[in-house]
């Protein structure tokens, strides 16, 4: 363990004893135990603080020796301890507060609104150190006294090797956003060499599978290499369906082919039976060519691979590319040539490397820097990952007796076994600070080719105390600038999702590393443990900080973990505990808690116990009843999904929400219920800077998958208002002051507003104040006739108005600003739907939407035209449902255009088709003479224009890729100037397609 990890502890805990123990220790009993309390604190301090000076000095060493990794793992082991005890006794503050404000709330000369105001920290408190923990920190300072005995056998004295400045204190790099993927040097032989193999074997084997392993070095760049294959554009079109699954070392059968199920199909995997997933693929696939990428295999056993061979050859036609560092893997999976994977050439490096060590800096002016750079370059002998790792090191360095140090390495000359890019991944290590250094430790609990999410990993971090705040900043926002370091340091890589979530994972070999520096430190057990151990391991783990029972088959939790008294995390999503024990309130350190909705609904008033709660977290998909009451006194809460409105005192009411300082971001639910304006107005979302993201719903429901009309609600039946504020005033003006009465703080980002019943919507909804609003859906706002004035909203990118079935028209009101001012600046997607009773939109000039990309209008019946002389950056175009509309405007850079419905074909005759790259018609009757001037046209899809009688010249579309036509019996085909038309059932049409390279639908 490097000293420097150990340092860090002891420094974080003796600066805790000084600013707590003081002030408590007056409090002691008279009791032998007692007297010293002060003095034998005092004296640990100064211990733990000598101790602690002395690690700094080599933290740029690292201890070898037997007796010097014993000595360190036994001031670990008392540092902690030390911490655990410390932790305690501000257990035993933070009880001792919340029973002195209980008993303040229950007398009756206090106003009960008053003591919910009062916070944990301002209760004065004056709490004795009980004397177990007197007793034990007597035991800890002997075992720190002991330890400083040997010292002179530890070679952890000051004159033990060069003294460095002081950089182990962490600081964010400075970066001007998040890590961006990095452009890849001296591949692209390598890939074209890869596509030619794929798309030149497909036309000797039309009918099977085909296995292609690329074999290579653990860092050498095989995962990417497979990157840029997959994504090719060239490959897209020829392999219709794409899949991509990690394996690593756990060759499962059963849960691999569940994952290619979900990988290729982008849905979840719902069968438990291999047999019922290869059918379920077979029915998905329907013949299309398919790409599987298999990445990180490690088998060396042919009976392992043949079922998942057997499975994947029953959905031919494909290829499967498989990444593998061992030959003999390759060999038995592989019916292609394998391809092995060389190191790149030193000038290939070299750029990788200036890209990472000199990003935003010219490596002329750093000639010195650049030397030294090319020096480190030819060291990590081609491995593209062992050159970014270390220019990440280096990115922000500018002093050079840094870059030397990297040079000069002793790691370098360790002997190099079959990894070699260990050398450099243990540099990489070594130049953090040590506060960064227990967070990649850290990782090394979860298993290879884990994806996590940036807050929960967060969360989890935070409840290991590796996060150490000054109070300036939140401890959150400490953790992901720690996340954002290490991607600087290529320690940690990233993906997107399809719908576009950011997952964290490490790549394997730094993995590897992480598990070699935890060494004994941490243990992971990975085999299952049954939930009635749950009891004897609450009531001897005492000092647990973090506990993650998701997924697993626990009914309840047992009264005993209550004993958990420094647990700051807890996770029982996804079990069946429908209630919690009432000690669980104990837990005053908990921050986090993730749980169902149902079980926290059930909860008592007691959980205003759990004082410091920040993250409380649930599923937002299903609400049966109110929150308790008590979640109002969490004052520290930044995480809570959504607030189901009550009336009854004993559940959770608007004007609650008056405490809730800090929350990020938050959905109201059944605001129908508020009795009065002024609750409303007591909730003060105009204080709550940190608000991000609001959604307010007049509904019971979850407002962005609830469709339901206003009043249909299968929530509980509205009750009589008990104050007249409601009940003098008419529904839809009561409702237009509630939701004026609502403006949020102008921080504020997205905006969801859900069944709401005025007819006009208040003038904060588009004030020029909110210039950090990009998102703006109004949902189901039935009664509304005039649209809020949205056009000078500075931010604002995306606009969605669904279901507002009172409003007509659209003016120059919309837009919010006179002629001489332009609409909607930063608009880039504008969506209508279901607005059954809209005629004109009107109101428009040039300059107006310069930036809009997307335009969907469905379901609106009497729209007769959009304005004109518009959206000169429009590129997708979506119409369903829109009968009304004759003619578009010019629309020069439009791409893509789908059409649903019954239109005119003058509807297209103002376009400029020959730009479009993709069109969808449905239900179309007739198409203009244009049709045959899109040579750009790479997509083209027909369904259910059961009247359209015309002929598709496919010699005219030079560029087409795809062709589907469903349900559209009398469309015809012309493949050549000279030949007679054919019909979609024709073979002719599908070897055509398929000497193209054209996707081809067809089903009349």
């Amino acid at each position: 363990m490097a000293a420097g990890f150990v340092s860090s502890i002891i420094k974080w805990t003796a600066e805790k004893f000084s600013s707590l123990i003081p002030a408590q220790t007056a409090g002691c009993s008279t009791s032998e135990p007692c007297t010293r309390a002060s003095e034998d604190f005092e004296m640990l301090q100064k211990t733990m603080l000598s101790i602690q000076e002395v690690l700094e000095n080599t933290e740029e060493k690292d201890v070898q020796s037997f007796s010097e990794k014993l000595r360190l793992k036994e001031l670990s082991g008392a540092a902690r301890d030390a911490e655990d005890v410390l932790e305690e006794y501000e257990y035993e503050v933070l009880r001792a507060k919340v029973i002195a404000r209980r008993q303040a709330g229950s007398g009756r000369k206090r106003k009960f609104e008053e003591v919910c105001e009062t916070s944990t920290d301002d209760i004065p408190v004056l709490v004795p150190v009980p004397n177990d923990l007197i007793i034990r920190m007597k035991e800890i300072k002997k075992r720190f006294d002991t330890i400083t005995k040997e010292w002179d056998t530890l070679r952890l004295r000051e004159s033990d090797g060069p003294r460095r400045r002081d950089d182990h204190a962490w600081t964010p790099k400075p970066t001007s956003s998040l890590l961006h993927e990095s452009n890849v040097h001296g591949r692209e032989k390598d890939k074209e060499h890869i596509i030619q193999m794929l798309l030149e074997d497909h036309e000797n084997s039309r009918n099977s599978v085909s296995v292609l392993p690329i074999v290579g070095m653990g860092g050498i760049g095989k995962t990417t290499l497979a990157q840029l294959v997959y994504n090719d554009p060239r490959v897209s079109r020829h392999f219709r369906q794409k899949g991509w699954v990690c394996v690593s070392e756990n060759f499962d059968v059963l849960e691999l082919t569940r994952k290619i199920y979900t990988s290729i199909t982008k849905g979840s995997c719902d069968y438990t039976e291999i047999n019922e997933i290869v059918d379920a693929l077979r029915e998905e696939l329907m013949g299309k060519r398919f790409l599987l990428v298999l990445d990180d295999v490690w088998i060396d056993n042919p009976n392992l691979w043949n079922p998942l061979r057997d499975l994947l050859f029953a959905l031919e036609p494909g290829k499967v590319i498989v990444t593998t560092r061992n030959e003999s893997t390759a060999t038995i999976m592989q019916t292609m040539p394998l391809y092995r994977l060389d190191c790149l050439g030193f000038d290939d490096c070299w750029l990788i490397f200036l890209q990472q060590a000199f990003e935003g800096r010219d490596p002329n002016a750093l000639l010195e820097l650049a030397e030294i750079g090319k020096k480190i370059v030819v060291k990590c002998k081609g491995l593209p990952l062992a050159v970014k790792v270390l220019g990440g090191i280096l990115r922000f360095e500018s002093e050079e007796w840094k870059w030397i140090d990297i040079l000069d390495s002793e790691l370098w000359e360790l002997d190099e076994e079959e990894d070699q890019i260990l050398p450099a991944l243990r540099l990489s290590y070594d130049h953090m600070p040590p506060a960064l250094k227990q967070c990649f430790m850290y990782f090394s609990l979860f298993p290879k080719d884990y994806n996590f999410y940036d807050d929960r990993m967060v969360r989890l971090l935070m409840s290991q105390g590796l996060f150490r705040s000054d109070g300036t900043e939140l401890e959150e926002d400490i953790g992901r600038a720690f996340l954002d370091d290490l991607l600087q340091r290529s320690i940690l890589e990233y993906h997107w999702t399809y719908d576009r979530t950011r997952l964290l994972k490490m790549h394997d070999l730094v993995h590897d590393l992480a598990q070699s520096v935890v060494g004994e430190e941490f243990i992971r057990v990975d085999d299952e443990v049954h939930v009635d151990v749950l009891n004897d391991l609450f009531r001897n783990l005492k000092r647990l900080r973090t506990l993650n029972l998701r997924w697993t088959r626990i009914g309840a939790l047992p009264e005993s973990i209550g004993n958990l008294k420094l647990l700051r995390y807890l996770d029982i999503r996804h079990t069946e505990v429908k209630r919690l024990p009432e000690s669980i309130f104990g837990l005053y350190n908990l921050q986090t808690l993730e749980i169902e909705y149902d079980a926290l609904a059930e909860s008592s008033e007691a959980i205003k116990e759990l004082v410091n709660l920040r993250h409380l977290l649930f599923a937002c998909d299903k609400y049966a009843n109110c929150l308790p009451s008590g979640i109002r006194h969490l004052t520290n809460l930044q995480t809570l999904p959504a607030i189901l409105i009550g009336r009854d005192p004993r559940h959770f009411r608007i004007q609650d929400l008056k405490n809730l300082s800090h929350l990020k971001e938050v959905q109201i639910l059944n605001l129908k219920d508020i009795d009065s304006v002024e609750d409303a107005q007591e909730a003060n979302l105009r204080s709550k800077r940190d608000l991000k993201a609001l959604q307010l719903s007049w509904e019971h429901c979850y407002a962005l998958y609830c469709n339901t009309s206003r009043g249909q609600s299968s929530g509980e039946p509205s009750k009589i208002p008990s104050e007249a504020t409601r009940s003098l005033l008419p529904v839809d003006w009561f409702e237009e002051r509630v939701l004026a009465s609502l403006e949020p703080h102008t921080n504020l980002a997205e905006l969801l507003i859900y069944c709401y019943g005025g007819i006009r919507i208040p003038q904060w909804v588009g004030d020029v104040s909110f210039s950090k609003l990009v998102k703006i859906t109004l949902l189901n706002c039935q009664k509304c006739i005039l649209l809020p004035s949205l056009g000078q909203l500075p931010s604002l990118t995306y606009l969605d108005m669904s279901y507002i079935e009172s409003l007509q028209h659209i003016g120059r009101e919309f837009y919010g600003c006179s002629s001489e001012a332009k609409g909607f600046p930063s608009l880039e997607i504008l969506a209508f739907s279901s607005m059954d009773n809209w005629v004109q939109w009107g109101g428009g000039e040039y300059g107006d939407f310069p930036r809009l990309q997307e335009i969907s209008i469905a379901g609106c019946p009497k729209l007769q035209r959009l304005p004109q002389h518009l959206y000169s950056s429009l590129t997708r175009l979506f119409l369903f449902n829109c009968e009304q509309l004759d003619k578009l405007p010019l629309l020069p850079s439009l791409t893509h255009l789908t059409l649903r419905g019954e239109y005119d074909e003058k509807i297209l005759s103002s376009l400029h088709l020959h730009l479009l790259c993709f069109l969808e018609i449905t239900g179309l009757k007739t198409l203009p003479v244009e049709f045959r001037k899109m040579y750009s046209l790479q997509k083209l899809r027909i369904s259910f224009c059961y009247g359209l009688e015309t002929v598709v010249s496919l010699f005219e579309l030079p560029s087409l890729e795809e062709l589907s036509v469903r349900n559209s019996p009398q469309v015809q085909f012309r493949l050549h100037s000279s030949e007679d038309v054919i019909t979609g059932n024709c073979p002719l049409l599908q070897e055509w397609c398929r000497r193209h390279d054209i996707d081809l639908t067809y089903s009349g």
